[in-house]
């Protein structure tokens, strides 16, 4: 059987404005406002059965709507939806305001239903999973679920990768971070900042990165958004390996899940039998891709799509 990724982590419904005009505080923005499915978990997951690779989720929905919503998508996708429980508590929603460039401005998320995910929900996917394969940790989930599975994955040679989301669910996370050094962990400068618990300015990425990789992580992968991202790993020699990356440049048309197919498409390389940094390269082309639309899963995608697609 080959190897595959099992996802733990948010399965929302995105519900995205994006202004017309540069955006005036305090008052109603005329715009555009689309809703689809999202979640930095489901995302991840969507993204990596599109590229062809196998994935199951796990992740805590509603008895609604929105929850249907998601099983229908990610069923026509090729996720695998087994693990998947029902939450007392309704879809979580993430809402998000944009710039008229496509950056983000302000969001919320309410993840209620991943709030309860248990040990006990997550168990019966992780029996199925072997050492060839890799285990995907959004960090919707409760810390204490997350350090569970971190430690399971590090005792047995499995390689995990753990994405902080935010800022808040980063300073929450930190703790088991350092207790339970994932295979690869993936911030932005601002979860970065809340992982070390201390100010880093730019230039300073690669000597952060390397405090972290004295904890036991063994990548730290930073993500700059249109800048690119900084992916250091432990050296053979003691001494950390950096390698910057810079983004293709296309016209942005939505940020919204752009990090998720970043993470998916290295994923999806990684397992194919590419080496860190060239799955890393293959990431930033997948994210390339998901920038140029307004989905937050580009419904076209496919491994074709990013073999030939219109990227430098």
């Amino acid at each position: 059987m080959s190897a595959r990724v099992l996802v733990i982590g948010g399965a929302m419904l995105d519900v995205v404005a994006t202004s017309h005009a540069e955006l005036v505080p305090g008052t109603s923005n005329p715009g555009f406002v689309r809703t689809t499915p999202g979640g930095v978990g489901r995302n991840i997951a969507e993204n990596l059965a599109r590229l062809g690779t196998s994935v199951d989720l796990v992740t805590a929905i509603g008895d609604d709507l929105a929850g249907e919503v998601i099983r229908e998508r990610c069923t026509a996708a090729g996720v695998g939806l087994e693990h998947v429980v029902t939450s007392v508590f309704g879809t979580g929603t993430y809402a998000a305001i944009l710039h008229p460039s496509g950056e983000l401005s302000v969001a919320g998320c309410d993840a209620a239903a991943m709030d309860g995910l248990t040990l006990a929900d997550i168990e019966p996917a992780l029996t199925r999973v072997s050492v060839d394969d890799i285990v995907v940790v959004d960090a919707n989930i409760p810390a204490e679920v997350a350090a569970t599975v971190l430690r399971w994955a590090r005792e047995r040679g499995v390689r995990s990768l753990l994405d902080v989301v935010s800022y808040p669910r980063a300073v929450r996370l930190r703790e088991v971070v350092l207790a339970n050094p994932p295979w690869l962990v993936a911030p932005n400068i601002e979860e970065l900042v809340a992982l070390l618990g201390r100010p880093v300015a730019l230039p300073q990425i690669a000597q952060a990165a390397a405090e972290l990789l004295g904890t036991g992580i063994d990548h730290v992968w930073t993500r700059l958004g249109p800048m690119g991202s900084v992916l250091a790993r432990r050296g053979n020699d003691g001494v950390p390996e950096v390698r910057e990356f810079r983004p293709p440049p296309v016209p942005i048309v939505d940020v919204t899940g752009a990090g998720d197919a970043l993470t998916a498409g290295f994923l999806h390389a990684l397992l194919q039998g590419a080496s860190v940094a060239d799955a890393a390269a293959y990431g930033h082309r997948v994210s390339a891709l998901t920038l140029m639309t307004s989905d937050s899963v580009r419904a076209d995608l496919s491994a074709d799509l990013v073999a030939a697609g219109p990227l430098p």
